[in-house]
């Protein structure tokens, strides 16, 4: 009697996780922000199946328009400009790296950035040298940031939620 009570649960088991990961390739989630950075709406986004989406990608490398703003979308991040100048960072939340793509640079700019908590203490400190960055998360602890870019005199912050 206990074989069959323990078979029937480990079926059980097996149908719900090829259930979950079948649904998790066909579905995604999109967020929608404040101004604050506070999460005000969450949903539940369908994506086109495999074949679909490589005939997409096909014709648009055939009439050479990728679109970056497509790109970004799909990574939860926060997207800004200052002047010329377009700033994505994600993803947001975010648990290991933290990137940052700065597109319309001359190579003239002065550009650093810095992570402050919520207490207003500066967590981190670096000069951005290349339009793609990387911020390592790892040493620093779960919680709520905000990132500053500056870019010579002006600058645009970010709220950062590390997992």
């Amino acid at each position: 009697m206990n074989l069959i009570k323990i078979t029937i649960l480990i079926v059980l088991l097996l149908f719900t996780f090829c259930a979950y990961t079948q649904f998790n390739d066909f579905v995604s989630f999109e967020y929608s922000y404040d101004n604050a950075g506070n999460r005000i709406k969450r949903a539940v986004i369908e994506m086109p199946k495999k074949e679909q989406l490589l005939a997409e990608i096909d014709s648009t490398l055939k009439d050479n328009e990728i679109m970056d703003d497509d790109i970004l979308a799909s990574n939860n991040g926060l997207k800004n400009n200052i002047d010329e100048i377009e700033i994505s960072v994600y993803p947001n939340p975010v648990r290991e790296l933290l990137r940052i793509d700065i597109i319309g640079l001359n190579g003239s700019e002065n550009i650093n950035s810095q992570l402050i908590d919520l207490q207003g203490k500066v967590v981190r400190k670096e000069r951005i040298k290349v339009s793609s960055n990387v911020i390592c998360f790892s040493d620093i602890q779960p919680g709520t940031y905000f990132l500053q870019i500056f870019i010579d005199n002006k600058y645009q912050e970010y709220k950062i939620i590390r997992h």
